[in-house]
Protein backbone atom coordinates (compact mmCIF):
# COMPACT_ATOMS: atom_id res chain seq x y z
CA UNK A 1 0.00 0.00 0.00
CA UNK A 2 2.96 2.27 -0.49
CA UNK A 3 3.04 4.79 -3.29
CA UNK A 4 6.34 5.37 -5.02
CA UNK A 5 7.58 6.75 -8.29
CA UNK A 6 10.45 4.30 -8.53
CA UNK A 7 10.94 0.92 -6.91
CA UNK A 8 13.43 0.60 -4.09
CA UNK A 9 16.43 -1.13 -5.65
CA UNK A 10 18.11 -3.98 -3.83
CA UNK A 11 21.87 -3.50 -3.50
CA UNK A 12 22.39 -6.98 -4.98
CA UNK A 13 20.94 -5.68 -8.27
CA UNK A 14 23.55 -2.93 -8.68
CA UNK A 15 26.22 -5.07 -10.39
CA UNK A 16 23.60 -6.31 -12.88
CA UNK A 17 22.50 -2.82 -13.97
CA UNK A 18 23.81 -1.13 -17.09
CA UNK A 19 24.28 2.17 -15.26
CA UNK A 20 24.99 1.22 -11.67
CA UNK A 21 25.82 4.77 -10.54
CA UNK A 22 22.38 6.01 -11.65
CA UNK A 23 20.51 3.05 -10.18
CA UNK A 24 22.41 3.51 -6.90
CA UNK A 25 20.32 6.65 -6.28
CA UNK A 26 17.24 4.46 -5.82
CA UNK A 27 18.54 2.04 -3.18
CA UNK A 28 17.03 2.31 0.28
CA UNK A 29 18.14 5.68 1.74
CA UNK A 30 19.58 6.64 -1.65
CA UNK A 31 19.78 10.19 -2.95
CA UNK A 32 16.37 10.08 -4.67
CA UNK A 33 14.56 9.13 -1.50
CA UNK A 34 16.38 11.73 0.62
CA UNK A 35 15.51 14.55 -1.78
CA UNK A 36 11.91 13.36 -2.09
CA UNK A 37 11.42 13.22 1.69
CA UNK A 38 13.05 16.62 2.24
CA UNK A 39 11.06 18.32 -0.53
CA UNK A 40 7.78 16.79 0.63
CA UNK A 41 8.30 18.05 4.17
CA UNK A 42 9.15 21.57 3.03
CA UNK A 43 6.40 21.64 0.38
CA UNK A 44 3.72 21.46 3.04
CA UNK A 45 5.15 24.54 4.72
CA UNK A 46 5.30 26.51 1.46
CA UNK A 47 1.55 26.37 0.91
CA UNK A 48 0.50 27.36 4.40
CA UNK A 49 -2.72 25.37 4.35
CA UNK A 50 -1.18 21.95 3.66
CA UNK A 51 0.62 21.74 6.99
CA UNK A 52 -0.92 21.49 10.46
CA UNK A 53 1.63 23.82 12.05
CA UNK A 54 0.94 26.50 9.42
CA UNK A 55 -2.82 26.13 9.90
CA UNK A 56 -2.39 26.47 13.66
CA UNK A 57 -0.28 29.60 13.18
CA UNK A 58 -2.84 31.14 10.80
CA UNK A 59 -5.71 30.39 13.17
CA UNK A 60 -4.03 31.39 16.44
CA UNK A 61 -2.58 34.64 15.13
CA UNK A 62 -5.63 35.41 12.95
CA UNK A 63 -3.45 35.71 9.84
CA UNK A 64 -4.72 35.65 6.29
CA UNK A 65 -3.35 33.22 3.74
CA UNK A 66 -2.27 36.11 1.49
CA UNK A 67 -0.10 37.50 4.27
CA UNK A 68 1.43 34.06 4.77
CA UNK A 69 2.24 33.73 1.04
CA UNK A 70 3.76 37.20 0.94
CA UNK A 71 5.82 37.03 4.14
CA UNK A 72 6.55 33.38 4.96
CA UNK A 73 6.64 31.47 1.68
CA UNK A 74 9.69 33.29 0.19
CA UNK A 75 11.69 32.64 3.36
CA UNK A 76 10.70 28.98 3.34
CA UNK A 77 11.65 28.71 -0.35
CA UNK A 78 15.10 30.18 0.37
CA UNK A 79 15.47 27.73 3.26
CA UNK A 80 14.51 24.87 0.93
CA UNK A 81 17.15 25.94 -1.62
CA UNK A 82 19.81 26.15 1.08
CA UNK A 83 18.69 22.80 2.48
CA UNK A 84 18.90 21.17 -0.97
CA UNK A 85 22.44 22.57 -1.33
CA UNK A 86 23.44 21.08 2.03
CA UNK A 87 21.76 17.78 1.16
CA UNK A 88 23.55 17.70 -2.21
CA UNK A 89 26.85 18.33 -0.44
CA UNK A 90 26.12 15.59 2.07
CA UNK A 91 25.14 13.09 -0.63
CA UNK A 92 27.76 13.76 -3.29
CA UNK A 93 30.71 15.36 -1.52
CA UNK A 94 30.90 13.61 1.83
CA UNK A 95 29.57 10.12 1.10
CA UNK A 96 31.95 9.40 -1.81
Amino acid sequence: NNISLFPVVDTAQLPLANDGSYIANFIQNGAYWKVTAFSTAIGGCLLGYANMSSLALLKMEKMHIGWYFKNCTPKIAIGWLLGIAVLWGEIYLFEN
